[in-house]
């Protein structure tokens, strides 16, 4: 459905069958009004030149999103959703809100919400909501919100190791396999159960058991790689991974012998030797090694023994000071595909796998980690893909991660083990080259940004995945690029990654095709987080910060722009995400779109977890963003704190006369003080009045001049 159907304001006379159908419910709506909105006199008024256009619901009784998801040809026809209802659903019998009838719908929509706020942002009182679901509801409903809640467990446990987490995960695993109904969810409960049981030290399932899943249609190729973890001997785990290779078509793998002491993981070979296919276009594999002495001879091997024989094999070693650079000269003397490529200093991996993309001769090109083993028909099966596809530019193939004792404890948000490699990606080079250039020089998550641009400048359909099948076992160990505490990704795009997704999403929306072209070493076509280009960043210098919730067009975007305007000086952005609805505002979009256009990375500059900045001054104009902070954010150095506010702590609904609390300013002081790294902040209103109340509230340290934009040059001196 389009976002747009639900921005779009009221045609002429939709606005007077509003105010006669009795959905608007003017005490709802005020309630989910955020301080940074206008709410001056008729909240009728307010909704129709507002909250019409910010997509929200009038009243409990209607559902925008519920509307379009049940009723395509509404979608299809591009009307906003309130207004088809009242000008004609209304009318055809349709109902204003078909969620209230189809609760497993209103379930899923419910969850991936709270899921969104919880793993994304990390807003963590999402945990209590999903708690609440799961207790309220039942069966399906239950279960997913209990499967949300199990898996976030079991990514604290993989993080710290407690048994407490490992144990919850378990308990709310129970919890979902007693509640689901649906096979399909069943299944995916039943394999992170399986991978909480091992963690909480409980006994392998009895055969007798295994035997009931396998009759009821369970033991899937994601329950196989789960009940792998139980086996005692690293053979025993080899058993359950084939079989999920089986399952997706590929023949077994087998262990070289232990006489050289390696890891289960770096011995990993095919059981037998695939007919090797001498013939076809030649294919060139970049391998970026860096500090890779330990695992590299793993990759290498990997590739030389590739059914697929026609291969160019680019290694570049991207200036290690171990023995990496000598591992890959002693490989190339036994196999003349290899040719190594060494880096005068280190830069990268994008930035290595640019030189080699240079330098290569294949018509397709594809990559391979350092550190990784994959099937021996890895290639040929993916050379396939393409030469029946020629309409295709590119394919991935999918992979599990796996821990060097052949255990596997990660999974998707889905609960999945085999998901979308976009590290084995193979394209057309030719083409690429041409109308693409080069992968963007960051430290992690090009490869989906070049297949973002592939579809963006090849069409939708040009990458082809989940086409193959279980080519690749990634190495999955503590200290890679997925694990890191700033850059990791463990399922949910979150921080400087997530920041770099919708800098680029917004660059590829709005440029031209040839600014989709990039060069090596080229000034960076869009701005990305300071810790994604280099490994060694200074505290950044800035005049001002500002914390908000960014994502509205609100009356707080035009004061945003105003402080941008006047400032003396860089200006940092914390995105922050307030707790109100409505619900259908995406909790992953961190900046409108007007502030988006203004984030240039060098005057205004948004700021991530794991990057550090100083200024004389960090301004809170947010106080409701300030009642639930991610779990982390950017450090800052700040030398004063001021929450500017422009509505009141309390507010009263009419005509019922019933009193809310929009913001809690002893909590609200809390949160400025964590960001600020323990400066006690300043409350800065816009008037007496409102000084007066935020006093009354037990606001602490009150400014007594009010805050003006008028006077914006001198405040922010």
């Amino acid at each position: 459905m389009s976002r747009r159907q639900a921005l779009a304001r009221p045609s002429p006379g939709a606005d007077n069958i509003l105010r006669e159908s009795g959905l608007f419910d003017p005490d709802w709506y005020r309630l989910r009004v955020g301080a940074g909105d206008r709410m001056d006199g008729d909240p009728l008024d307010s909704f129709l030149t507002v909250g019409w256009r910010l997509g929200r619901d009038p009243g409990p009784g209607f559902d925008s999103l519920a509307y379009l998801a049940a009723y395509g040809d509404v979608t299809a026809s591009g009307k906003p959703a309130l207004e088809h209802f009242l000008t004609f659903g209304r009318g055809e019998g349709r109902s204003p809100d078909p969620w209230s009838e189809e609760p497993l719908a209103r379930a899923r929509a419910e969850t991936d919400i709270l899921r969104a706020r919880l793993n994304a942002i990390g807003q963590l009182s999402a945990l209590d909501g999903l708690a609440n679901l799961a207790r309220e509801a039942e069966g399906d409903e239950a279960a997913l919100a209990a499967r949300e809640l199990g898996l976030w467990h079991l990514r604290q446990w993989r993080k710290t190791g407690a048994e407490t987490e490992a144990q919850s995960a378990l308990d709310w695993a129970r919890f979902g396999m007693r509640e689901a109904r649906d096979r399909q969810l069943y299944r995916r409960i039943l394999t992170f159960f399986l991978v909480a049981s091992r963690a909480a030290g409980q006994a392998e399932p009895q055969p007798a058991q295994i035997a009931e899943w396998d009759a009821e249609g369970l033991l899937t190729a994601d329950v196989c790689l789960a009940l792998a973890g139980f086996g005692a001997a690293s053979q025993d785990r080899l058993t359950w991974i084939n079989r999920a290779l089986a399952a997706n078509g590929l023949p077994d793998v087998a262990l070289l012998d232990d006489a050289s002491g390696k890891p289960p993981y770096d011995r990993l070979c095919g059981a037998t030797h695939p007919d090797p296919i001498s013939s076809g276009p030649l294919v060139s594999v970049i391998i970026a090694a860096w500090q890779a002495e330990a695992t590299l001879g793993t990759a290498l091997r990997a590739i030389s023994e590739q059914s697929w024989r026609n291969l160019e094999i680019l290694v570049v070693d991207d200036a290690s000071t171990d023995a990496t650079l000598a591992i890959a000269q002693d490989a190339a003397r036994t196999d003349s595909r290899i040719r190594v490529i060494a880096q005068d200093r280190n830069q990268g991996a994008y930035v290595a796998r640019n030189r080699a993309l240079g330098e290569a001769r294949g018509a397709f090109v594809t990559l391979q980690d350092s550190d990784d083993w994959c099937h021996p028909e890895r290639i040929a099966r993916q050379v396939a893909v393409m030469r029946q596809s020629p309409g295709a530019i590119a394919c991935t193939a999918q992979h599990v991660r796996i821990e060097p004792d052949l255990c596997l404890t990660r999974l998707s948000p889905e609960a999945h083990f085999i998901t979308d490699n976009t590290a084995s990606i193979l394209f057309r080079r030719a083409p690429v080259v041409e109308r693409l250039g080069c992968w963007d020089e960051v430290r992690v998550g090009a490869d989906n940004e070049l297949i973002r641009r592939m579809r963006r400048v090849f069409g939708a359909t040009a990458v082809e995945n989940d086409v193959t099948s279980l080519l690749s076992l990634t190495r999955d160990r503590p200290g890679s690029a997925v694990r890191s505490r700033a850059l990791g990704i463990d399922g949910y795009v979150t921080g400087a990654r997530l920041a770099y997704l919708e800098a680029q999403q917004h660059h590829h929306a709005t440029a031209a095709d040839a600014a989709l072209r990039y060069r090596p070493g080229q000034s960076r076509p869009f701005p990305a987080p300071r810790i994604m280009l280099s490994r060694d960043v200074d505290s950044l210098s800035l005049s001002l910060v500002i914390a908000a919730d960014f994502r509205r067009e609100t009356r707080l975007t035009e004061l945003c722009h105003a402080l941008l305007s006047a400032a003396c000086g860089p200006v940092g952005l914390v995105p922050l995400a307030r707790l109100d609805p409505p619900r259908r505002i995406a909790p992953k979009i961190m900046f409108c779109r007007s502030l988006r256009a203004r984030l240039d990375g060098k005057q205004v500059i948004q700021l991530s977890a794991g990057e550090q900045a100083h200024a004389p001054l960090l301004l809170l104009p947010d106080p409701e963003a300030l009642e639930d902070l991610p779990h982390s954010y950017p450090g800052l150095n700040v030398r004063k704190v001021r929450i500017l506010v422009s509505s009141p702590p309390m507010v009263t609904l009419t005509p019922s006369g019933r009193r809310l609390s929009r913001y809690n300013p002893a909590q609200c002081e809390a949160a400025a003080q964590a960001l600020s790294g323990g400066r006690d902040p300043k409350w800065w209103s816009v008037s007496c009045g409102l000084r007066t109340a935020l006093s009354k509230a037990g606001a602490t340290r009150l400014m007594r001049r009010p805050f003006s934009t008028a006077r914006l040059k001198r405040l922010l001196r």
